[in-house]
């Protein structure tokens, strides 16, 4: 995850859990304490900016930003900020893949090679001494669900002592389609053998390259076409165009040498309009209210908005265990 003194977008989802289901109204103390404590951590210097919104059965409640949206501390804080939401959008791709699921195009329990075929052929680290590396050939297939549940054995580079290679860059970089990521990420071994343990890495990147495979469309027009423009998230994708660059908030670091490594081997610091790397992982920019009111409200918040993008109850339960 990216850490710093990023100007942050803040999703109280459990806020508005807290109102009375029979009072439309939010509590007047505790929307008053959310913004002291929202102002606070401008005050006191611990964020640049921060921009909140509070959401219940779709609709937008009370929202408001305090601080600014840019490093020189010129431009305010505004509630249609743009932020590039990063991991998040692994959220928006497990909504896709258990779209294809519900309509017969994908088994959860099926082998990922039934659809990328170039990870057929896995190899797994058995022991690590230093920077020397042990492995054997997978004895069974990483699954589609292993692959949401994030038991699939895929780390991220930092993760693998240097001797293996592993360019996240190759994989995740700005210039990389999902199914060139696929080849380079089949020549690495996993790091875990599938199922054993959850960890933090590629799966929904691969997620992202199985989406476009079986519905046969680039990941980003899927999203807009099946999830973004049914739920009236308008502003939110993999790409900011150029007449939005002045809603677009900068990523602020405190210390830049504190930066995340695969952060910085990324082209991940993009503080202008542009294309994002097109990732099942991370790459969405998107605007806080959008995001509270429509796509969260679907996932955490029992599937209000569930009809437009078509996914039954049980789906969407799937979908909540992968947030």
């Amino acid at each position: 995850p990216i850490r710093g003194q990023l100007a942050v977008l803040i999703a109280c989802i459990s806020l508005a859990a807290t109102v009375n289901a029979e009072d439309p109204a939010l509590d007047p103390a505790r929307l008053q304490t959310l913004k002291a404590r929202m102002s606070g951590l401008v005050d006191d210097g611990r964020r640049v900016g921060i921009a909140w919104a509070v959401a219940r059965d779709g609709q937008v409640l009370a929202s408001g930003a305090h601080g600014y949206r840019d490093a020189a501390g010129k431009l305010p804080m505004t509630t249609d900020g743009i932020f590039r939401v990063y991991s998040m959008t692994r959220a928006v791709t497990a909504v896709a893949l258990l779209q294809l699921v519900e309509q017969g195009k994908v088994d959860l329990d099926a082998p990922v090679s039934d659809y990328l075929p170039e990870l057929a052929e896995l190899r797994i680290i058995t022991d690590i001494t230093g920077d020397e590396v042990s492995t054997q050939d997978a004895r069974s297939p990483v699954t589609v669900r292993q692959l949401l549940t994030y038991t699939a054995g895929f780390a991220y580079a930092p993760q693998y002592p240097e001797s293996v290679g592993v360019d996240h860059r190759a994989i995740l970089g700005l210039s990389q389609t999902p199914a060139q990521a696929m080849q380079k990420l089949a020549s690495y071994p996993l790091r875990d053998a599938p199922g054993v343990r959850w960890r933090y890495g590629y799966h929904s990147d691969v997620l992202g390259a199985l989406i476009e495979t079986v519905s046969g469309q680039r990941i980003d027009d899927y999203y807009r076409e099946h999830i973004f423009a049914p739920l009236g998230m308008n502003d939110t994708g993999f790409m900011v165009p150029a007449e939005q660059a002045d809603r677009l908030v900068d990523l602020i670091y405190e210390d830049p040498t504190t930066l995340d490594s695969a952060a910085m081997v990324l082209e991940l610091l993009v503080n202008e309009a542009g294309p994002f790397p097109r990732s099942g992982g991370d790459g969405i920019a998107a605007f806080p209210e959008v995001v509270e009111a429509a796509f969260s409200d679907l996932v955490l918040l029992q599937g209000s908005v569930s009809d437009p993008i078509n996914l039954d109850e049980n789906r969407l339960e799937i979908g909540r265990a992968h947030v």
